[in-house]
């Protein structure tokens, strides 16, 4: 009996957990994609290379600090495909190529999207 009442109580903590994680992931991973498209995508249609840079350096830093939560819950593959996306980022934007730099920016930006509706409970991603 009591190992059945440890068993109820730690899956009922890691569900608590995970359910836990889709909200958070749901504010970070949506607010860093309107983030790019209120502040970065403007920035590099109009070509304003400093206000892109410095949007680049805030999307950096709110990604380490959601980060830190993310290797908790998803694996180390998806979260490297994320920060070699925002170095290719940052190496357009250091040689200004518009063109190429807003295509990587709506990249980034799905690729985000994608991870909170990864973690989500569908039958699609249980399967």
């Amino acid at each position: 009996m009591r190992s059945i009442v440890i068993a109820v109580v730690s899956l009922a903590v890691v569900t608590a957990a995970g359910f836990l994680f889709i909200q958070y992931s749901d504010k970070a991973f949506h607010g860093m994609a309107d983030f790019l498209e209120e502040q970065a995508l403007p920035a590099v249609r109009e070509e304003d290379w400093s206000r892109v840079r410095r949007a680049l350096e805030e999307l950096k830093e709110q990604w380490y600090g959601h980060e830190k939560v993310c290797a908790f819950f998803m694996d180390g593959e998806t979260l490297t495909e994320i920060e070699c996306g925002i170095a290719r980022v940052e190496g357009l934007a250091e040689g200004e190529e518009k063109a190429a730099l807003l295509s990587e920016l709506y990249s980034l930006k799905r690729q985000l999207l994608s991870l909170y509706e990864n973690e989500l409970l569908t039958p699609g991603n249980m399967i």
